[in-house]
């Protein structure tokens, strides 16, 4: 027997009258056509001050900006935003897609010298960017002819002409959107998705069930999951989107979303669970919370889920409705999954890259399996090369990397993207994935390690915050973040490799573990930049 819960307004929304998209404007039309009334965006004016923005609403403003860009003459140009995550950075995304020019996702935390190198790149003859970007970039392009407008000034940018928004027609298979890469092992390259990329994408997630109710989101959207997923899925499923524009207000946002459903990276993932467990430690409630996930794996082999009367605490902490947290971006830690699933929280993982658009596979919320990131999508297909490659094709493939045709024919094979990623199929189709072909380990004596299994392992000990497994000397050594109780308390990590390694296959050994005052360098996704540890 579950508890009865009061969820977000749109939670028990009818979503089988949703037709398919074919593009961005399809979308935005579609959505304001058949969920008119209901409340797409959420965001705070202030910090006391919340406003709500009806898909209806939501489709003016865009429109109106549309028009703007086309009274500038702006068609078929390559348009770039900057800023934190923001209601106007969304509008001024569609604004640019629905009116046939390309938007170009810049990441907020680059600086000034990169941003420039960015737009210069990618051909960009106008940026919309925060205010905090605003003077720097009108300094910069000074002598060009690249507009600059403020994001947090849209509204006086309406356009005054007889255009309406909707002359331009959208070819689906034109470009719609570069995305940088996340530039973990190197430098960042654009990544062109067309219209039918992102629309096959959008429509694919709805079998899975992504985004079904309303959610927070944290995720930047100059990435192609935090914008695909965490924003676009959910707006073709009129559901609402409260955005998180400041990490500091996080815990007031989640109370004030009381989202249902969340796309996350895994460390947020452990950064939860990690704030539940010092609460719990805070309250001296250990022994208590053990006996709950005790007494609801018992009463649930009788079919009675009581977790959320339990656990009725955490609930509130994320704002009462959380029961899905969508994972992706990083490998995840099966453990910390097992955690969420004993409070009452099912994550589900997937996998995908930007050149994918980005969603290849995830699981559904009655169908996942242990280390699994799902079964395929139906907008692609996989196969597994011999080498253990993962190769993907279908609707939802990238067309290329913007000027860098060398490269677009490296990886584009056939019809088929090479992902660099190294997995395999079951014979029930999910997907497994066990690391990625660059960083693969080779030893001298022939073992091919995935350095991502190690760090999931010695991740799971206390004490370790981050983890790096690198091979020196054709040895195995572990680049150790630790946490702030455990900061240069060499005798304990000397410790941990000895425990790490009693159980550990011999080719799998840590010969050292060097310990680190500093974080990792980290994208704006919160993956670590392995090339520059």
């Amino acid at each position: 027997m579950k508890k009865k819960y009061k969820p977000s307004p749109d939670a028990n929304a009818n979503s089988n009258h949703i037709s398919l998209v074919s593009d961005m404007k399809d979308l935005l039309l579609s959505r304001a056509k058949s969920a008119a009334n209901k409340i797409a965006f959420r965001y705070r004016i202030s910090r006391n001050e919340i406003r709500n923005v009806t898909f209806a609403e939501f489709a003016e403003e865009v429109i109106a900006l549309g028009r703007f860009l086309l009274q500038q003459d702006f068609q078929n140009k390559h348009i770039a935003i900057i800023g934190k995550n923001s209601y106007q950075w969304i509008v001024a995304f569609f604004a640019i897609t629905i009116t046939g020019n390309v938007a170009v996702a810049l990441d907020n935390s680059l600086d000034k010298n990169q941003t420039l190198k960015h737009i210069e790149h990618s051909d960009s003859c106008a940026i919309f960017c925060s205010k905090n970007h605003y003077t720097d970039l009108n300094l910069l392009l000074k002598d060009s002819d690249i507009s600059v407008f403020k994001l947090n000034k849209l509204n006086e940018l309406s356009g005054d002409s007889k255009k309406s928004g909707y002359d331009s027609i959208i070819n689906p298979e034109q470009p719609a959107a570069i995305f940088y890469t996340s530039g973990t092992s190197g430098d960042s390259k654009g990544v062109i998705l067309t219209h039918k990329n992102i629309a096959s994408n959008i429509n694919a997630n709805r079998e899975k069930y992504i985004a079904q109710g309303s959610t927070l989101s944290v995720l930047p959207y100059h990435h192609a999951y935090g914008l695909v997923v965490a924003i676009l899925s959910v707006f073709n499923e009129e559901h609402s989107v409260f955005i998180n524009s400041d990490l500091k207000l996080l815990l007031e946002d989640f109370k004030e979303a009381t989202p249902i459903v969340m796309a996350i990276v895994p460390l947020y993932l452990k950064h939860f669970k990690k704030r539940i467990l010092d609460e719990v430690k805070k309250q001296k409630a250990e022994r208590k919370f053990a006996f709950g996930i005790k007494l609801a794996k018992f009463l649930l082999r009788f079919g009675i889920d009581i977790r959320r009367v339990i656990f009725k605490d955490i609930y509130a902490e994320f704002g009462g409705n959380l029961s899905e947290l969508i994972c992706g971006g990083a490998p995840n830690d099966d453990q910390i999954i097992e955690f969420f699933k004993n409070i009452g929280i099912t994550v589900l993982n997937g996998y995908g890259l930007t050149e994918t658009s980005p969603v290849v596979s995830t699981e559904k919320i009655d169908d996942t399996r242990t280390a699994s990131c799902g079964t395929v999508l139906s907008c692609c297909r996989v196969r597994i090369a011999q080498d253990g490659e993962i190769f993907v094709s279908g609707d939802n493939v990238f067309v290329g990397y913007y000027k860098d045709e060398k490269l677009t024919q490296e990886v584009l094979q056939n019809g088929e993207f090479a992902t660099g990623d190294l997995g395999h199929l079951d014979q029930d189709g999910f997907l497994y994935i066990t690391g990625r072909k660059k960083d693969l380990i080779i030893l001298s004596n022939g073992e091919n390690i995935s350095p991502e299994e190690i760090e999931l392992e010695l991740g799971r000990f206390p004490g370790v915050a981050e983890v790096i497994v690198v091979a020196q000397n054709d040895k195995l050594v572990a680049h150790v973040f630790p946490e702030e109780n455990y900061l240069g308390d060499i005798d304990y990590f000397k410790q941990l490799r000895k425990e790490y390694n009693s159980t550990a296959n011999q080719y799998r050994k840590i010969a050292d573990i060097i310990l680190r005052d500093k974080e990792f360098i980290k994208n704006s996704n919160r993956k670590i930049l392995r090339h520059k540890i």
